[in-house]
């Protein structure tokens, strides 16, 4: 076998096994989007249930907590947008993240508006 025989052989080869590759790598993005819809939902549930106890104990008026938009109590799972790789990348970076961009990633999911 000469080597232009041997380089055919290996391009045929990656060609044939590239639509196969591509496809395990969207399902590990599709695993990933889940998990990580998972890790939100749980993480905004916890921070609804904290800032609820805070509006019963009195430190936070119920009353001023409507006219405050920053936050959405009626917060649900369906409210998470799209998962793109972007929005997945800052999710789980996000205690590395700056205040303000930690911020415009919960106004991205809907939690902060």
């Amino acid at each position: 076998m000469t080597i232009q025989t041997l380089k055919r052989d290996l391009a045929e080869l990656k060609e044939a096994i590239k639509p196969d590759l591509w496809k395990f790598n969207s399902s590990i993005t599709e695993l990933e989007a889940l998990k990580v819809k998972e890790e939100i939902v749980r993480e905004i549930e916890e921070s609804k249930t904290a800032m609820q106890r805070y509006i019963d104990a009195g430190v936070f008026d119920d009353e001023e907590g409507k006219e405050d938009n920053s936050i959405n109590m009626n917060w649900e799972s369906c409210n998470i947008p799209t998962l793109t790789v972007d929005l997945i990348q800052r999710w789980k970076n996000r205690d590395n993240l700056r205040l303000e961009e930690k911020t415009q990633l919960y106004r991205d999911i809907g939690f902060f508006t």
